[in-house]
């Protein structure tokens, strides 16, 4: 005959009473939210996440006892970036020992150099700024000459990023390309300097050059 056991009356009212609890709610997390699993009953349990931009310290979990809530809310802290990186010829600010998510560094360059790439850069969710940081370039084009045309109006050397000149062609020349020119990161004219070929013949009819200009007698045959 098997052996049963029987609880004392006062563990198994204390373990009706448990089964019975309600913890109610768990509190308020700033910058976070709590779901819980079912309901806010004795041996559920709550989960805590961040919003974005904040990271949790504690425990992710906390579940409902018979006394309520066994451990307490974890907080959520906004995230942090190191500062950026350094860049030659160039400075960024504000300088600090460590910035906050979304905060923002702007970089600028020094003397006659300019800024190749992004000016802003942010702190973002992997603790880390975003975009690259740009470089600084130092920005010269050449001299904008083409044959057979000059330099009409516009900047004059030195010739630095963004500089713009109009060219014109000869007389006698017409231009095949665009006359106005800027100079671009890359120290070259932008789009393309142009090119300045003869203008076509008057009177031309379609005929080639040894037609044009040959005389019929040169075409007669001599008897």
């Amino acid at each position: 005959m098997g052996v049963m056991a029987f609880l004392p009356l006062s563990c198994l009212g204390l373990l009706i009473a448990s089964q019975g609890k309600n913890c109610g709610s768990a509190g308020v997390v700033d910058n976070g939210q709590i779901d819980y699993s079912n309901e806010t009953l004795f041996g559920e349990k709550a989960v805590i996440t961040c919003n974005e931009g904040y990271i949790l310290v504690g425990q992710r979990e906390i579940n409902c006892g018979d006394q309520g809530w066994m451990d307490s809310l974890p907080v959520c802290e906004v995230l942090k970036c190191d500062p950026p990186a350094d860049i030659t010829d160039g400075k960024f600010s504000p300088h600090k020992e460590s910035y906050e998510y979304l905060e923002v560094v702007q970089y600028s360059c020094v003397n006659d150099y300019t800024l190749n790439g992004s000016k802003s850069l942010s702190c973002s969710t992997d603790g880390k700024f975003t975009p690259d940081p740009p470089t600084c370039t130092r920005v010269e084009c050449t001299d904008p000459k083409i044959e057979n045309g000059t330099w009409k109006e516009g900047a004059r050397p030195p010739y630095r990023y963004k500089s713009a000149v109009t060219l014109q062609c000869n007389s006698g020349y017409i231009m095949k390309g665009a006359s106005i020119q800027t100079c671009d990161i890359n120290s070259l004219w932008s789009p393309g300097l142009p090119q300045c070929t003869p203008q076509a013949l008057s009177g031309y009819s379609g005929m080639g050059s040894e037609q044009l200009f040959s005389s019929p007698a040169t075409n007669s045959r001599l008897d």
